[in-house]
């Protein structure tokens, strides 16, 4: 039960941040999104900021998947020669 009730917590936070950063790709200033989610405008300057790193991660990863991948293509040609 207890286990529910955390997960739906989880959930309906993470469905406000998610809501927040909806609002702002559509133009919204984060003192407009904080009044309408009933937040502070430090809250959600914390959830765009940590939703951009997570963004800046997962690009980072791909790149370093990329690089590896190329990396693994010189190793089989060379493996021919």
């Amino acid at each position: 039960m207890k286990e529910q009730l955390s997960n739906r917590s989880k959930d309906w936070r993470e469905g406000r941040r998610f809501r927040a950063w909806e609002l702002r790709e559509k133009g919204w200033t984060q003192q407009r999104i904080a009044e309408a989610l009933g937040v502070t405008q430090g809250a959600v300057s914390q959830w765009l900021k940590l939703d951009q790193l997570r963004d800046e991660l997962r690009k980072a990863k791909e790149r370093l998947r990329h690089k590896t991948e190329i990396i693994k293509s010189f190793s089989r040609m060379a493996c021919l020669y």
